[in-house]
């Protein structure tokens, strides 16, 4: 009987890596470097659950004072729809903010969630590949959306109902990582 070693399916010598279930737990379980996880907003949550309560409370009141009514059911359908599409909207971004996570160590950057991670190595990336260029700060939605080894993939830094919990110290340790070492060394002496 002979034993075959098992083979690692994420290597370190591989730069870019689409992580799956096991292998996130994995990766987490024995990861050295820094997390960042998201954070709800709540209070925004809650404005939105308040405004989506009151559609769908005016939705039932209506059918059931109007008897029906044609033009009534119709605007009752819509605030019904718009409701259900607020609680929808709700609970995707908290379902976001409780999975979902960003990491980094001296040789990876981390982005997923716990079913499904990209591992990326710092040497694939730049402030041009992280979309650092195409950043818009100020519409209440940041994200970065990432080109690397012709993959797209998107970093949500902020939203409405999330953010990431330490946004100025992912930044600081993500473009730490950009500047190159001998300049560093050069300005010192």
């Amino acid at each position: 009987m002979s034993t075959t070693p098992l083979v690692n399916p994420i290597a370190d010598d591989q730069p870019l890596v689409l992580l799956h279930d096991g292998d996130v737990r994995r990766v987490l379980l024995d990861f050295k470097g820094r997390a960042f996880h998201y954070h709800l907003n709540t209070a925004g949550q809650q404005l939105l659950l308040a405004g989506a309560g009151v559609l769908i409370a005016s939705c039932v009141a209506i059918l059931l004072v109007t008897k029906l009514a044609v033009l009534w059911s119709i605007l009752a359908a819509i605030a019904g729809v718009i409701g259900v599409a607020t609680l929808a909207y709700i609970w995707r971004w908290r379902k976001f903010s409780q999975t979902s996570f960003v990491a980094l160590d001296q040789d990876f950057l981390y982005i997923g969630d716990n079913k499904r991670a990209w591992r990326v190595a710092w040497g694939l990336l730049d402030a041009q590949s992280m979309g650092f260029d195409k950043l818009e700060i100020g519409k209440g939605n940041g994200k970065l959306e990432l080109n690397v080894a012709g993959q797209k993939i998107d970093l949500q830094l902020y939203h409405p109902l999330t953010h990431v919990e330490d946004l100025q110290g992912f930044m600081f340790e993500v473009l730490t990582r950009f500047q190159d070492p001998e300049a560093l060394t050069s300005e010192e002496e």
